[in-house]
């Protein structure tokens, strides 16, 4: 029976590298965000041959990830749990909430609309610190970057609308017009008002004629781009095989104790 090309295919037909992630290593355990914090640690640490290419092999690279897959699979779990714990707290800071509504309409009578202490508390959770520039980092995800001595930035947030091509070249025109040379970014895809989410690994690198781009999806490898155009068509196969409508790009940079976490 014929079948049509599968996603891993497309991201790969342009890719002048390329490395799978062994699947069967990580189905069923939404580990993306924690591989693509190891990743992210594993590409910005790789050395840099005539200041502009990576010496480093994606196959080298997935195979050094790959290895850690213990420590990977644990900082997942706690990343999970705290998940767990968060969406139990904003459940009874919501059920406070109401309760106290009806109980003396605190929104009318005594806070501003989103200002009482319920609300600021569930906002703390769910967003934690705010960027200038839309995008925000809960307290949670913070702690999972920490523990892969990481340090994230918001760069922005897009809404996307995955079933509109057009808008979704506008919206990766702009991203990717934001990644600077020599620097990882991870890209937070989400449905919003659900739980459905996706990390994926960015890193552009420091020719002066041309960059190399690097895109990794945990659920499929790391593919290697030897132009903008082929990373732009990379991300957009992911966007839209995703669905999702919100993103946050994010920079990466090696944690150190003089800056302040969330």
């Amino acid at each position: 029976m014929l079948t049509g090309p599968t996603y891993g295919d497309l991201l790969s037909q342009n890719a002048n590298a390329y490395h799978p992630m062994r699947q069967r290593e990580h189905n069923g355990g939404n580990l993306c965000f924690a591989f693509a914090c190891r990743w992210a640690r594993e590409i910005l640490s790789a050395d840099i041959w005539m200041k502009w290419s990576l010496k480093q092999t994606s196959a080298q690279r997935i195979g050094k990830i790959l290895l850690d897959l213990p420590e990977v699979t644990k900082q997942h779990r706690d990343y999970q749990n705290q998940l767990d714990s968060d969406a139990h707290n904003v459940r009874q800071l919501q059920f406070s909430r109401h309760s106290a509504q009806l109980n003396r309409r605190i929104d009318s009578e005594e806070f501003e609309p989103g200002k009482d202490p319920d609300s600021l508390k569930i906002n703390a959770i769910t967003r934690g610190r705010f960027f200038d520039n839309g995008a925000w980092l809960t307290p949670t995800e913070s702690k999972l970057a920490l523990a892969f001595n990481l340090h994230l930035a918001g760069v922005g947030h897009w809404d996307l609308t995955p079933n509109s091509l057009p808008g979704l070249v506008t919206s990766f025109t702009d991203i990717l017009s934001r990644v600077a040379k020599q620097t990882a970014y991870l890209l937070f895809f989400a449905e919003m008002n659900t739980t459905r989410a996706h990390a994926v690994g960015i890193y552009r690198s420091h020719g002066m004629a041309w960059q190399d781009w690097y895109v990794f999806d945990p659920n499929h490898g790391e593919f290697k781009y030897n132009s903008y155009t082929y990373g732009h068509a990379a991300l957009l196969a992911i966007a839209t095989q995703l669905g999702m409508d919100s993103v946050r790009l994010m920079q990466v940079s090696p944690h150190t104790s003089k800056v302040l976490e969330v």
